[in-house]
């Protein structure tokens, strides 16, 4: 009897199936199949299940870094795309430096630098970069000249000069003609390793929630 089902199944246009004869006749075509055949069949067809994983994990890992964030006095959240894997380290580093330079010396005083954001067309390089430029968690993104201009150009950065105000002549010397923070020729910043690409600029994001520690962000790098 089930043999004679799965024959009038195969007879049959699927748009003509009820939902459990399309079951019914899937299951059949998965018998047929090697193995190399169903990797194949549930990739042509499922293929955005593992699309939708890697973006929820994404997610779910900013969003427990925006619970451990809130349990600390967060000074500026840094990211920097493309670290090389042999400084990665140096990260930490510089935050930890840097909290000394614009903190009050509270114990709770964090500069966050994350050395995870990379670049390509991957889809948790695009979810990442997307949960750093948007989501409010992040208030400088130092990449590379073709991010830059493309982020630019979606309105994704404050002006320099616009945030340092009344101090930004005493800081001319960090920008560039067109008022881009340009990290690549800095010699404190080159000190940690974090970027090997020229120039890289140091974009201030519109959606920071430390704008106020902009100066001190400059000051640390003029010294």
């Amino acid at each position: 009897m089930e043999e004679k089902d799965s024959r009038n199944l195969k007879e049959m246009h699927e748009s003509d199936m009820s939902p459990r004869q399309r079951r019914q006749l899937e299951r059949q075509r998965l018998k047929e199949m090697n193995w190399g055949q169903r990797l194949e069949y549930f990739w042509e067809y499922y293929k955005w299940v593992p699309v939708v994983i890697i973006a929820a994990v994404v997610v779910l890992h900013e969003g427990l870094a925006i619970y451990h964030r809130s349990q600390q006095n967060i000074l500026l959240a840094i990211a920097v795309l493309d670290v090389p894997v042999y400084s990665a380290d140096q990260g930490p580093r510089l935050g930890q430096d840097l909290a000394a330079h614009i903190g009050s010396g509270s114990d709770k005083d964090v500069v966050d630098i994350d050395t995870s954001v990379m670049s390509g067309d991957t889809v948790a390089a695009v979810t990442k970069r997307s949960v750093i430029t948007a989501a409010g968690i992040t208030d400088i993104f130092v990449v590379n000249q073709e991010t830059y201009d493309e982020l630019q150009e979606q309105g994704a950065f404050l002006d320099w000069q616009e945030l340092l105000g009344d101090s930004a002549d005493q800081y001319a010397s960090l920008l560039d003609e067109k008022g881009r923070l340009d990290l690549s020729a800095d010699e404190i910043w080159n000190s940690y390793g974090l970027t090997e690409y020229s120039p890289a600029y140091a974009g201030f994001l519109v959606n920071s929630k430390h704008p106020e520690n902009a100066i001190g962000f400059a000051d640390f790098l003029y010294r």
